[in-house]
């Protein structure tokens, strides 16, 4: 640990990780997979990639390395000896990332009255640079009274420098935000509330989330930073575009820090609720309506069948790079893997999957970016996960997709899920996870760009054929000739990722 009485610094860190997989046959059955979503994974699948790291915004107790965001307390007079305030007794130096959410904290009392000004440096955040491109940013440091700290831009290393009054605590309060000027106006895209304090002498981390991503200047619902990407007016509330309305499902960006595990286990509920804690607190739960995402509109089921209080349903996020899905599945704990006929993988309990890119809505395949797959729950007929890293995963193209993309990872979970509360499961026993990633560019999808998805599940509780069939955007209806979306990508839902 370096001490110091003259510096402060500020640490956001983002990462990011790849994926590899091949497919190798028409089948799509991938040989390989590298999951490494998260930096405090305790279970990892094979061989982890280097993470990319990316600057952002710090403060740290050093100063001979390049940093992006630093204070340098200028004392009124100059004392003798450096004055070192102690660190506070506190659990700060274990900090788990889900402390690190928070707005910065102080961790020292610092002399009354010693500091009077911070020196400050700034660099703009990797969101900007990958979401938009579009305009240029600049930082604003507004201080809780509304008064602005002045920055000019650029030192060598493109930071944004100024100069913040500290009060009599040697702190500053206020607001850091990125904004841009869009017809004459500034327009706000990120905020974060921070805090600064002179000295301290240990890192203080704050969280990318920290950051106010859904800032929505004229109240419609999408936030100024979408707006500028989809080219629509942050201040006019009735020019957004009809393609982006048509989304019933807005799904949000996450810090590629924030992602999960791709590893059969999504972690658990909130106490009486159906809404994910943990890794996939910050996905997708509900559409625009504010209905969860269940796929509980019956397609098919067999004579006999007991269909009443499923809790099917799923959730999704993404990083820029990679979609990440949820499904979970109410079972009663009967799984097969028994038809044997790789040309009919809806006979065995699994997952259909469709992604129509380009929301061409088409009534037949394009042959272009509408894809169509199967995700199977057993490995095999002695059961056990199925894993895109197994030697031979169980993953199968429908007959009118195009190839699978090379970009997919997956593990699935049986009785790997929480328990839901007694009103919402028709069973006792954990539920069934399947969890997989896409890479976004290998299927056609852009940011802010509304893209057909659907999700489908096949249910084999008696190892013949399947029981019944489930659909999220699949209308209701009971016979096997209610199925649709494998040969009808019009079928589709509509989804878009938030840039």
């Amino acid at each position: 640990m370096i001490r110091s009485t003259l510096w402060l610094f500020l640490l956001i860190s983002i990462s990011g990780c790849d994926r590899q997989v091949n497919i190798d046959s028409p089948e799509s059955v991938v040989q390989s997979a590298v999951v490494t979503p998260s930096a405090n994974a305790s279970a990892m699948l094979p061989e982890p990639v280097a993470p990319v790291v990316f600057d952002s915004p710090v403060v740290e107790a050093s100063m001979d390395a390049p940093v992006d965001a630093f204070i340098e307390a200028t004392p009124e007079a100059t004392p003798e000896a450096p004055v070192e305030a102690p660190v506070e007794a506190s659990d700060s130096d274990s900090l788990s990332d889900s402390d690190m959410s928070a707005s910065p904290m102080s961790i020292v009392e610092p002399p009354t009255g010693a500091f009077t000004t911070g020196r400050v440096r700034v660099a703009e955040p990797p969101l900007l640079a990958l979401s938009a491109g579009l305009v240029e940013f600049e930082p604003v440091l507004v201080s809780d009274d509304g008064s602005r700290v002045e920055l000019i831009c650029c030192d060598a290393d493109d930071h944004w420098t100024g100069e913040v009054p500290l009060d009599d605590q040697a702190q500053w309060n206020g607001l850091l935000q990125w904004a841009t000027t869009v017809n004459g106006e500034e327009l706000v895209v990120l905020e974060a509330e921070i805090q600064l304090q002179a000295p301290i002498d240990d890192e203080v981390d704050i969280s990318p989330e920290s950051y106010d991503r859904d800032l929505d200047s004229d109240g419609d619902g999408i936030g100024n930073l979408t707006e500028l990407v989809e080219g629509t007016n942050a201040d006019n509330v009735l020019d957004v575009s009809q393609d982006f309305l048509d989304a019933s499902v807005r799904i949000p960006r996450v810090d590629p820090l924030s992602v999960p595990i791709i590893d059969g286990r999504a972690g658990d509920y909130e106490p009486g609720t159906t809404r994910f804690s943990g890794e996939w607190a910050n996905a997708v739960q509900a559409d625009v309506d504010g209905n969860r995402l269940s796929i509980d509109n019956l397609m098919f089921a067999s004579e006999g069948f007991a269909t009443s209080a499923e809790n099917h349903h799923w959730l999704a996020m993404h990083d820029g790079t990679w979609l990440y899905v949820l499904v979970i599945v109410d079972d009663a704990g009967l799984h097969h893997f028994d038809s044997r006929e790789v040309a009919k993988p809806w006979r065995d309990d699994s997952i259909e999957v469709f992604v129509d890119g380009d929301n061409s809505q088409l009534q037949t395949y394009d042959q272009v970016d509408d894809f169509s797959m199967h995700l199977m729950m057993l490995n095999s007929e002695a059961s056990g996960s199925n894993s895109s890293s197994d030697a031979t995963p169980n993953i199968f193209r429908s007959v009118n997709s195009v190839a699978l993309p090379a970009g997919i990872v997956f593990s699935t979970g049986p009785l790997q899920g929480p328990s839901a509360p007694a009103e919402f499961a028709s069973s006792g026993t954990n539920q069934d996870v399947y969890e997989f990633a896409i890479r976004i560019s290998d299927v056609n999808i852009e940011l802010g760009r509304t893209f057909g998805f659907e999700l489908q599940i096949d249910d084999d509780d008696d190892a013949g054929d399947r029981d019944s069939k489930w659909g999220w955007a699949h209308p209701t209806g009971n016979g096997d000739d209610n199925d649709f979306t494998w040969r009808d990508p019009s079928f589709m839902g509509r989804a878009v990722l938030l840039p």
